[in-house]
Order: C-alpha cells, then sequence, then structure tokens
C-alpha cells in the first residue's frame, strides 16, 4: 500500500468515527462520552428501507410493501429508474406524503438524491419535518486528492445551509468509483 492510500484510509476511518459518534449522540449515546450536547431533535433509531428497491412501483404500492415487511420508515429516492421523490414532489406534497406514511405506518427517514440536487427537494423535505438527505460524492481521479477534497467540502456549504433551514442532516456517501473522500 502507498502511503498516500494509508494516510487516505486513516483520514477515513478516523471521520467515520467521528460522524458515528455525533450520529450517535442524536440517538441518546451517553454525551458525557462524547462530549456533545444533547440535541433537541434527538430520534430514536428506525428499521428503514429505501423506496429504491421498489422502484419499479408506484410510491403507494412500495409504501405498503415496505410496512408489510415490517419497516418502521422509508428513504425515499431520486434517480432516473427511481421516480418515487418526483411523485412527491409533483402529486404528493408534504400533506398527501403524510397521509400516505400514516396510511402505512411509516415514518420518513429522508431522502436520497442521487440523480439530482439536493436543492430540488429541501424545501419539501423541510414541509415534511425533515430528516437525513444521502447523496454521493464527485470526481473520479486521485490526482491531487487533497485539492478535490477541499473543493468537494466547500461545494458542500450552501447544501448545508439548506439543512440547517429545513431540519435536514446531509450525509455523504463515497461510492461508485468516487476517489473525493
Amino acid at each position: 500500500m502507498n502511503p498516500r492510500q494509508e494516510s487516505r484510509r486513516c483520514f477515513l476511518k478516523t471521520t467515520a468515527m467521528g460522524l458515528t459518534m455525533a450520529g450517535l449522540s442524536r440517538f441518546g449515546a451517553p454525551y458525557s462520552v462524547i462530549g456533545a450536547e444533547k440535541p433537541k431533535t434527538a430520534k430514536k433509531p428506525r428499521l428503514t428501507c429505501s423506496s429504491v428497491n421498489y422502484q419499479s412501483l408506484p410510491l403507494e404500492e412500495a409504501c405498503r410493501r415496505i410496512s408489510a415487511l415490517g419497516f418502521e420508515a422509508v428513504d425515499v429516492w431520486d434517480w432516473p429508474n427511481c421516480p418515487h421523490l418526483e411523485s412527491i414532489a409533483n402529486e404528493y406534497h408534504a400533506d398527501g406524503l403524510a397521509k400516505l406514511l400514516e396510511k402505512y405506518n411509516l415514518e420518513l427517514c429522508g431522502i436520497s438524491v442521487y440523480g439530482t440536487s439536493y436543492a430540488k427537494y429541501a424545501s419539501l423535505l423541510g414541509e415534511c419535518g425533515g430528516g437525513n438527505v444521502i447523496r454521493g460524492t464527485t470526481g473520479r481521479s486521485s490526482e491531487n486528492l487533497t485539492q478535490q477534497m477541499k473543493n468537494f467540502l466547500e461545494a458542500l456549504k450552501p447544501e448545508l445551509e439548506l439543512c440547517e433551514k429545513n431540519n435536514s442532516w446531509m450525509l455523504v456517501e463515497n461510492h461508485g468509483g468516487n476517489t473525493v473522500l
């Protein structure tokens, strides 16, 4: 393993541990151990299923099946072959989604926006009470990785401001060949 890969892995391990501990603090972990204040909106962990698993079905049928399997919450996706988030924006809106989720005894965990930007759905998520926003990283080259990471984190600032305004939390997933994080 070259030193650059080792340094990247060390960075990822350290970052993952910090984010895990910060995330646990939201779910009732001992705050004195973490050194963080107890958040005002702490939620218990919920068994969640992503709607992308039912991308060929309408949103209501996906929710019915997710509920029937015993899940407590749903992560609604926007993806080229999964129109669920788009159908909330165009058909259900916040009130309609609330009724749909209540019908199937589900909660909204959050949204995944791999196919578009969070900005498109930020206010909708806020109107739904907020939640997690899952998005991917960017960049495919390992050249000048440090600068790419700085650029990526800087580019997140407007999205993080939207999260703050809409009671949401940004989760960044590094996969699909991306090398930024």
